[in-house]
This record gives C-alpha cells, sequence and structure tokens, in this order.
C-alpha cells in the first residue's frame, strides 16, 4: 500500500487542528491507532507556523507570553509582508513498512542541532518551547530536519504502533 497526499494551510493557528483531523482521516484507512500522531503532528504544524513562517524565536515567544502579547503578535504577522504569503505544506506518505510526515514552511529555518540529539536536557525543552520536538521524538521513530531547518520529517515503522 502507497498513499501521498498534501495539504496546504497559511498561518492561521486556528486552522491546524482541522487539517490534522483531515490528515488523520486519511491515516486511519491504514491504520487503526491514530491517537498518538495527532499531538505531535499538531505540534509540527504549530512550530512551523510560530517559529518558522511567522519567525517568532524561541526567546521572544516566551517575552510575549509573559507580556500578554503572544496572540496580538501572532495576528499582527499574519498580516505583513512577509509573513502573510507563507505557508505550511504537510505531505503524508504512508507505504507498506512507514507512516512519514513531512511539514514544511517558508521561514529562515533554524538551528536544528542545537535541540538535536537530545532537546530534553535542554532548558527550553521544560518551558514553553521546546515541548513540541519533545513530543515528536516520543512519539516518532525518527525525527529529522533538512539543513536549513524548514522542513521537520517523521516517520514511524509499521511495526512499531
Amino acid at each position: 500500500m502507497n498513499v501521498e497526499r498534501t495539504y496546504v494551510i497559511d498561518n492561521d493557528l486556528d486552522a491546524i487542528s482541522g487539517v490534522v483531523s483531515a490528515i488523520m482521516d486519511q491515516l486511519r484507512t491504514a491504520f487503526s491507532k491514530t491517537q498518538p500522531f495527532e499531538v505531535a503532528l499538531y505540534e509540527a504544524i504549530h512550530n512551523a507556523i510560530e517559529h518558522g513562517n511567522l519567525a517568532i524565536p524561541f526567546v521572544e515567544k516566551k517575552a510575549l507570553i509573559e507580556s500578554g502579547r503572544y496572540d496580538q503578535t501572532i495576528a499582527s504577522r499574519r498580516r505583513l509582508a512577509p509573513y502573510v504569503t507563507r505557508t505550511v505544506r504537510i505531505r503524508l506518505v504512508i507505504t507498506d513498512d512507514a507512516v512519514t510526515f513531512f511539514v514544511a514552511d517558508e521561514g529562515d529555518g533554524f538551528d536544528w542541532r542545537a535541540w538535536l540529539p537530545d532537546p530534553d536536557t535542554t532548558e527550553a525543552a521544560t518551558g514553553v518551547s521546546g515541548r513540541g520536538i519533545t513530543i515528536m521524538r516520543s512519539v516518532f521513530d525518527t525525527v529529522s530536519y533538512n539543513d536549513r531547518g524548514t522542513e521537520v520529517i517523521l516517520t514511524k515503522k509499521r511495526g512499531r504502533f
């Protein structure tokens, strides 16, 4: 069985649940148990919008949350160039051996090497940033990035879920 689907969303955090639901519907055609994927995929897409497309660094996110300006900043950046035209592309690939998600943003990328191989030991992983990577690593067999840090690749082997 080989299935490949691509989904594209803009920088609307509220749209993440809908696209994840549609992807889980597709995934259920091949797998009975999809719950572990939902939260991890949600986090990957959220990171792509927030840190990738809207270019909110981890440190700035914490300050925005503490000052109560996080939602306002997200709403504002979504309307400004260059952020307004950016999208997130999610590609689902199901094979006989594995399920793989490719989540790509159009931002400048990030230094994923600073978060891998063990984001659990970083101070940020216990705060408002870093949790997404930790969740993804707890669900998927492999979590990898392209060189620029604009695409995360999440793979789970068939016999392991």
